[in-house]
Formats: C-alpha cells, structure tokens, sequence
C-alpha cells in the first residue's frame, strides 16, 4: 500500500514556468475555467475589453500568445489569434487577419466551437472581401451560414450581409437580393434600428445597381428615417447620414435630374467629416459632374480640384498607413523572432536540465548499489532508498514525455493520469526485482561478514590454545 501510495503521489507532481502576460485576477479565472469554451468566454471577457488602438491592443496580444503557445494551450492559442485576426481586420491589413484566422480555425474545429468558428468564419469571409477575393468570401459565409441560422440571429443577420455583399462585388444584384430581404426580416424582428437602415440602403443600392433609381430612393429615406434612431456614435451616424444622400444624389443623377441631383449631393457635404474624407470625395464628384451635365465649366472645374484635393489626401493618407503597416508588419516579424529565440533558449536550457537529472538519476543508482556492497548493513535502508530511485526514475519519465501526452490525448487528464499510472506498473516489477537482488546481496554480505568474525575467532582461539 506505501509504494502504491508513492506512485499515486508521483503522478501528480508537475513543473511549469508562468509567464505574466495578463491580470492575477484574469489568470485565476482562465485557470479556473475546466473546458474549452470556458476559458475561451473568459478570453472572450476580456480581450475586446482592451483599450487602446488596435495596433496598441495587438502589442498585448502578441505576448498572450507566446504565453500560450508555450504552455500548448489550444483555447488559449486559438481565442488569441481570432481576436488578432479581427483587429487586422479593423487595421485593413486583410493579408495578416487571414493568416491567424486560418490558423484559428483548425483548433476551433477540432473542438465544434460553435461561436467561435461563426466568428472565425467572418474574420476569414471579411479578410477575403476587403481584398476583393469575393468567390472565397462568398464560399466561407455561405459554409457558415447553416450554423449562423441555429446559433443566434445576429450573426445570421451578419452572415446573410456578408453574402449580399460578395454578391454585389460579383455584379449579381439579383442573387444578393434575397440574402439581404432575410437580413431586414430579421432586423425587423430583432427592432434594431441600426440593422434595418443597414439592410434598407444596401436594398437601395441594389436596386440602383440595376438601374431601378426611382424604387432605390424610398429605400434610401426609409434608412435615413431608421438611422435616427439608432444609438450609434456621432461620427458614425454622420457617415452614414452623408453615404445615404450621396447615393440618393447617384439616383437622381442617372436619371438625368440634375438639379436634384446638386441638392442631395450638397446636403451630404454638410455632414463630411475628418475620418470620412472618402464621402466628402464623392459628394464633390457628383457636384462637379452634374455641373459638367449642365455645361457650367467654371463651377464643374471648381469642384473638381476640390475632389481632387480630397483624392490626394486621401492617396497620401493610403501611403501613410501604409508605411505604417509595414513598420508594424517589421515590429511583428521581430516580436515573433525574439519569441522564437526564447522558445529555443528554454528548450535549450530545458535539455540541459534534463541531461543533469539523467547523470544524477545514473550516478544515484551507482552509489547506491556502491554503498550497498560496503556500507549499508539496514534492509528498511534499502527499502527506502528503493523506492527513492523509483520515484526519481518515473518522475524523470513524467518530465520527459509530459507534453507528448497533452497532444496525443488532447489534454485530458484522466487518459493522461492511465497512461501515466501505466507506466508506474511497469516500473514496479523492476523495482521489485532490484530492492530484492539488493536485499539478498546485503544478506549474503552479512553471512560473510560473521563467518569472516567467526574465523577470526577461532583463529585467536587456537593461537592461545
């Protein structure tokens, strides 16, 4: 019963090294959390509650997957590089937010995460969308369409969008049509103002698309009639107010309503704003070629050097961001390195401590069968030191192939524990077999011991005799 209960207590002994890459307070609750989705709600908690730009939150993100990447915790990994993924997603870099989508996604289907493979599915569909790969957008919201529709009707909305939106990419109206019908339905259903004015003007658009202007102005008003009673931020119920007049003023221009056409474009310039400078472009655009409709030269030459304007600011707004991305692409690159050489360092130093434990393991053993020829004489001492030597052994044993169980057994620690207590079965007939060579090898030096007294007895005896 004593060496079974030091088996049972060498199985749970482990070492691990914690790095601290985010609160006491969020580390204990993610540690606390039993199954995947528990840890990932706690991950899920807690990262979109980060402040800050996303480069800035990105910067936080990177050493939370190094952390757990060295502890190969696939929740952990597979939640970080998701939210990753949308914060390239919001930088308009569409070529990183695919890479950590993609490589999310394969752990979130292992496991059949509902939600997070729904939010994986749109970080992969929107990367692919903002990069104008619309057939590949198209077929990853449609793969995770069936889901959406069981899930949750928000992300059905979202899904139902993001189909509506390939297919206008692909210039086929027709078909995104009904995707977006469903979208409204449900935005109806749901009361969100924000969906339906949504939903309204991208029907308007459509129908612009397919040269039905005077059934796509409704649509455009209804939107501006729901967004104002949306709870959205100013700015960007200021840009959406400004794209809805905008488009009004595309309908009325194509159909050769140009005086119309001015008043809307113009009401649109009342709401340009800074971080908008796109709409402002467009606003001047429809202005200076509705002037040039109407042969007034001066005033079409007039705006179109302010929309032009606009175009090279916001060409050289492009460029900036740009070096910038590429200047955070090179920060990346070097973080990713330096956590490489790290992860090579520890492995390094890992291995090194290993070796050490396999020369003191050896060298115990050597001593101890050393010092059982010559000094031991206690056979409780030989027990002892026995079951020591099996314990360091298996203890060793457990070290070293540790990490290969969580892979092979997905991290359960009931397969772990058999396996490992598998181990300790076949470790204590040999440990049996040497305590006992051990003991006999004691027994048999002590009979040498007296007889070699008893000589030496004898030989006095008959030297005084």
């Amino acid at each position: 019963m004593k060496k079974a209960l030091f088996i049972l207590l060498a199985t749970g002994f482990s070492f691990a090294v914690r790095c601290q890459t985010f609160p006491d307070s969020l580390l204990r609750k993610y540690d606390t959390a039993k199954t995947f989705k528990e840890k990932g709600q706690v991950l899920s908690i807690y990262i979109p509650s980060l402040k800050g730009t996303p480069p800035e939150q990105l910067k936080i993100l990177f050493p939370m997957l190094s952390y757990f990447t060295n502890k190969k915790d696939q929740a952990g990994i597979g939640y970080t590089q998701l939210y990753m993924g949308i914060l390239f997603v919001k930088s308009s870099d569409p070529n990183e937010a695919l890479k950590y989508g993609i490589s999310a996604l394969k752990i979130f289907e292992e496991v059949q995460d509902t939600f997070a493979l729904l939010k994986t599915y749109t970080v992969i569909g929107n990367s692919y969308l903002s990069s104008g790969n619309f057939e590949e957008s198209l077929s990853d919201f449609k793969q995770g369409l069936p889901a959406a529709r069981i899930f949750d009707p928000h992300y059905y909305s979202i899904y139902l969008n993001g189909i509506a939106d390939c297919y206008n990419g692909l210039q086929l109206p027709d078909s995104a049509m009904p995707y977006i019908q469903e979208a409204l339905r449900i935005a109806y259903q749901r009361k969100d103002s924000a969906s339906i004015s949504s939903c309204l003007s991208a029907m308007g658009d459509m129908y612009i698309s397919t040269g039905q202007n005077e059934i796509a102005r409704p649509f455009f008003r209804q939107s501006i009639s729901y967004l104002k009673n949306t709870n959205s931020f100013y700015y960007m119920y200021r840009a959406s107010l400004g794209s809805n007049l905008n488009r009004i003023a595309q309908s009325f221009f194509n159909t050769a309503q140009y005086d119309s056409s001015l008043a809307y474009a113009r009401q649109a310039l009342m709401y340009d704003y800074p971080d908008f400078l796109i709409f402002a472009q467009y606003s001047y655009e429809l202005i200076y070629n509705n002037f040039d409709k109407e042969n007034k030269k001066d005033s079409s030459n007039k705006y179109f050097r302010l929309a032009t304007e606009i175009r090279d600011s916001v060409l050289s707004l492009e460029k900036s961001k740009n070096i910038q991305a590429q200047h955070y692409r090179e920060e990346i690159r070097q973080h990713e390195a330096e956590t490489q050489k790290a992860d090579l360092a520890a492995r390094h130093r890992q291995n090194i401590e290993n070796a050490l434990i396999a020369i003191g393991i050896l060298s115990f053993t050597l001593l101890f069968l050393l010092m059982s020829r010559s000094f031991i004489t206690s056979e409780k001492l030989i027990k002892f030191l026995c079951v020591l030597a099996l314990l360091l052994v298996f203890e060793f044993i457990n070290i070293l192939i540790h990490s290969y169980l969580e892979e092979l057994t997905n991290h359960s620690q009931i397969l772990i524990l058999g396996i490992l207590v598998g181990i300790a079965a076949l470790l204590i007939p040999l440990h049996h077999r040497l305590e006992k060579w051990v003991v006999f090898r004691l027994i048999k030096k002590n009979k040498e011991v007296r007889l070699a007294a008893a000589r030496a007895t004898i030989e006095k005896l008959d030297a005084r005799g």
